[in-house]
């Protein structure tokens, strides 16, 4: 019996890439708030609603893998979009913890991304004009275990 990986924000490019690589090997449901091209194994839910949550995470999910964005402008300038993006990945993310272990779900995958260090983009820019440094830690974040 293959082991279940829920993908929780796995509607956009990334969930899409590991579904695709993984569905041979695990049983892949998606969990987000945005219906995905391929809607097999897919479940509607808005994160930012614990009990919903709790209620949609499949309770036989061997892992979570938490792919949780938010696309918002000007982020680390505005205020009110800033309280966005804590939403998404501050408070939903607990959220899922939460529910892992609630759950009883053994694993938990926490995927950053450069989103959370300020936007680094090409040639080594940041999108606030800020230079990458040698000694900037630049990898993703992850959580194994509840």
């Amino acid at each position: 019996m293959k082991k279940k990986v829920a993908i929780i924000g796995g509607a956009g490019t990334i969930g899409t890439i590991l579904r695709n690589g993984f569905r041979t090997k695990y049983d892949i449901v998606i969990l987000d708030k945005i219906k995905p091209n391929e809607q097999k194994n897919f479940i509607q839910v808005d994160v930012t609603d614990v009990e919903q949550l709790l209620k949609s995470i499949p309770k036989d999910s061997d892992v979570l893998i938490n792919l949780l964005n938010i696309k918002t402008k000007n982020e680390l300038k505005n205020i009110a979009e800033f309280h966005k993006m804590i939403e998404i990945h501050l408070m939903s993310s607990f959220y899922i913890m939460h529910a892992a272990l609630q759950l009883g779900i053994p694993k938990v995958i926490f995927a950053s991304s450069n989103h959370t260090t300020d936007y680094y983009e090409a040639e080594g820019i940041s999108k606030l004009g800020r230079e990458i440094q040698p000694g900037i830690i630049h990898s993703p974040i992850v959580f194994m275990g509840c």
